[in-house]
């Protein structure tokens, strides 16, 4: 495989993030990757032609970006081999948690959970979860954790902030049902796809707002200015939503190598379609009983809110994210940041239509596992933006 980057480009050549990513590739198939230096505007892949080295290939895996490259970014391309691997996969990733132009990893573990973002809607009657990711502004999925029969947390150790990074995360999956595995938690009354595959998913119905929760987050600073940024996102919320809408924004303060102030917003709809369901993510795990038929939530605190995905969630609806992170170049005020994270959520959350089910940057990270998935999956959302229109021509080709 040959990639060249044309010259012509904003930045004509590979980041160091980027190459890892490359990188980390290659070292997970056994390839051999040539051009892999700072700079380089070249890349060549050989990948091995023997399958044997498969069976003895290991299971765990380092990546460093040494720097503060999204340490996220390296989780979305990695995520789908990982679930389709026979054994469990452990992928330690470090750089930065919250970065520009990347989902903070608060996206990936909230929104995913379903979203928190990695959850959607699924109209299947099995056990199932749904990752789903989205870029910083939009809060990545705060959820991952199952998609039929496959477990997966991913544990922030450490945040990392620009310029310095230093942050470190931890990325666990089990595999998808592959052949002579038990399905642990299906319900042997329900029907499951075939072994080694994903089940198709229905992103439909958004529902009414019902809540909207967050955390501002501060490092190497005050904690008064995550209480400012709190106040500016919840004084524009209150702005143009509801009253009887619930607001909560949590204060913390992280110790990390670099300063830093963000923010990261979820909303959380109340309707959704009502199908038997198992949903388990890495903070929290809930459960549908069959004699009361009411989900059971029960949380799991731990020393950092890690993962931020964006997801819809089946009968409590969906959950949309959004954050903002202070930029050095840019001179706003600490209430500022808190606004432009909270526009951003009503933006895709009630201007980009009424059916909208996702958020302009959830929709490019679900293609995928909609290509990948067994059957015809759905997903209602806006307008189609510059990534998601690249994901479907790959998927399309592929």
């Amino acid at each position: 495989m040959y990639i060249y980057l044309y010259t012509n480009h904003l930045c004509p050549q590979f980041s160091s993030c980027t190459l890892c990513k490359f990188i980390e590739k290659a070292k997970y198939l056994f390839g051999e990757l040539y051009g892999n230096f700072d700079n380089s505007t070249e890349i060549y892949y050989y990948p091995r032609k023997d399958k044997k080295h498969l069976a003895k290939q290991k299971n765990s895996f380092v990546v460093d970006t040494k720097t503060a490259g999204s340490v996220c970014l390296l989780l979305q391309i990695a995520l789908p081999c990982c679930l389709f691997e026979p054994h469990p996969m452990s992928l330690t990733l470090k750089g930065g948690t919250n970065a520009s132009f990347a989902p903070p990893i608060d996206y990936v573990q909230n929104v995913l959970q379903v979203k928190k973002n990695y959850c959607s809607s699924v109209k299947r009657k099995s056990n199932l979860f749904f990752v789903v990711v989205a870029t910083i502004w939009s809060i990545i999925i705060v959820c991952i954790r199952r998609l039929l029969n496959v477990e997966m947390n991913v544990t922030c150790k450490r945040r990392g902030f620009y310029p310095h990074g230093g942050g470190e995360i931890l990325m666990q999956t089990q595999p998808i049902s592959w052949p002579n595995q038990p399905h642990s938690h299906t319900d042997s009354t329900q029907t499951s796809p075939s072994n080694g595959t994903l089940p198709a998913f229905q992103l439909t119905e958004k529902g009414n707002v019902k809540e909207i929760r967050g955390i501002a987050l501060v490092s190497k600073i005050d904690r008064h200015v995550a209480v400012q940024i709190a106040q500016g996102a919840k004084k524009y919320l209150a702005a143009h939503l509801q009253p009887n809408i619930e607001i909560d924004i949590q204060i913390k303060k992280e110790d990390s190598l670099s300063v830093a102030s963000a923010i990261i917003l979820v909303a959380e709809t109340t309707k959704g379609e009502s199908k038997d369901f198992f949903f388990n993510i890495h903070q929290r795990i809930i459960t549908k009983t069959k004699k009361h038929k009411q989900f059971e939530m029960c949380q799991q605190r731990k020393k950092n809110l890690c993962i931020f995905f964006k997801l819809i969630l089946i009968e409590l609806g969906v959950l949309f994210g959004s954050s903002a992170l202070r930029d050095k170049n840019t001179n706003i005020t600490n209430a500022q940041i808190g606004e432009s994270a909270a526009h951003d959520l009503l933006e895709d959350l009630i201007y980009s239509g009424e059916n909208c089910c996702v958020d302009r940057y959830l929709q490019d990270q679900l293609i995928i596992f909609a290509a990948l998935a067994q059957g015809k999956s759905e997903l209602k959302c806006g307008t189609l933006e510059l990534h998601t229109k690249t994901a479907i021509h790959f998927a399309e080709i592929s």
